[in-house]
């Protein structure tokens, strides 16, 4: 998988990074739907959601916004780049964006059977359905075996989505479940979860796993 990271020099909050996306998506056009994946020029207005996994995914790090750009999500940044002003307007403000730091790479998933752990940040991890089953769980334990399974699933679709065929033994296993805690998510409450985690598989540094994966939830780190 292709990987592309870039980060700037100016500064957002945590919670700005819905405005992060929706002004770049407007600096660049929503005819580029690679940045906002809505289905029509509407774009961010629309409710007309692609579902598929995210190639454009809005970070933030350290006081930083940050792209993380996916296969298409690479050839795509020259529509952002070729704009003549790079400036994003955010509120009443306009923000300049200056590169701080750029990374290219080439991403193996095989982990050559190595066990390595990760700590997945603010993981929206239940839909409607999920969130029934979790709250008929017997015990912590119950709890705990459910999130695995949803993890599991939810990285095999992202192996899928990439040509990636993951091993039968890549068996997901919560180590310590950090924190939960009630967030909102476009205007729904939603159960929000921390952890770490083990599994047979080589994830790179900030992909985004589960709801909201493109502006800022269920943030992946190596341990």
């Amino acid at each position: 998988m292709r990987l592309l990271t870039i980060s700037f020099d100016t500064t957002i909050r945590p919670w700005e990074v819905p405005a992060f996306r929706g002004a770049v998506a407007r600096h660049v056009g929503f005819d580029h739907d690679l940045y906002h994946n809505h289905n029509n020029a509407n774009g961010l207005d629309t409710q007309e959601y692609l579902h598929r996994y995210p190639l454009i995914q809005y970070k933030q790090h350290r006081g930083h916004p940050m792209l993380i750009c996916l296969e298409a999500g690479v050839e795509a940044l020259q529509h952002f780049f070729a704009q003549p002003n790079l400036a994003l307007d955010m509120g009443p403000m306009s923000r300049p964006l200056r590169v701080g730091r750029l990374d290219m790479r080439h991403h193996d998933f095989d982990s050559r059977d190595e066990v390595r752990r990760y700590h997945l940040r603010d993981w929206l991890a239940l839909n409607e359905d999920n969130y029934a089953a979790f709250l008929q769980c017997n015990g912590l334990l119950a709890q705990i075996a459910l999130l695995e399974k949803i993890l599991q699933n939810q990285l095999v679709a992202l192996c899928y989505a990439f040509g990636y065929t993951p091993p039968e033994a890549m068996e997901v296993r919560i180590q310590d479940l950090r924190e939960r805690r009630w967030v909102d998510y476009k205007q729904v409450k939603l159960m929000c979860f921390s952890l770490e985690f083990t599994a047979r598989i080589n994830l790179p540094n900030f992909l985004g796993i589960g709801k909201g994966a493109s502006t800022g939830w269920g943030v992946l780190r190596k341990l």
